[in-house]
């Protein structure tokens, strides 16, 4: 989840970020990336990064997928320490 308080393009961010992941979790799933939007919501910054949509939530959330020929480059981040946090599931 992310919320976009600044100057660059929502897709933009995104974009990096999935180059980022890329770069420190090696090759992507086979099934690619994918997030859902909010009914509200068109998901526009997400198609302008890549994704298509592939399918409707039972709560009726757009199912959104990048599929693994479509993830940028793997980029190597600015700063290492910005995103090197431990994931923690409960």
């Amino acid at each position: 989840m992310f919320r976009n308080e600044g100057d660059y393009l929502s897709s933009h961010l995104i974009v990096l970020a999935l180059g980022i992941t890329r770069h420190m979790c090696g090759i992507p799933p086979a099934d690619g990336m994918i997030t859902y939007v909010g009914k509200q919501l068109r998901g526009g910054c997400f198609h302008a990064a890549g994704f298509r949509k592939a399918g409707t939530s039972k709560r009726g959330k757009q199912l959104l997928q990048l599929q693994v020929d479509r993830f940028p480059p793997p980029m190597e981040p600015a700063e290492a320490g910005l995103f090197r946090h431990e994931i923690v599931i409960a």
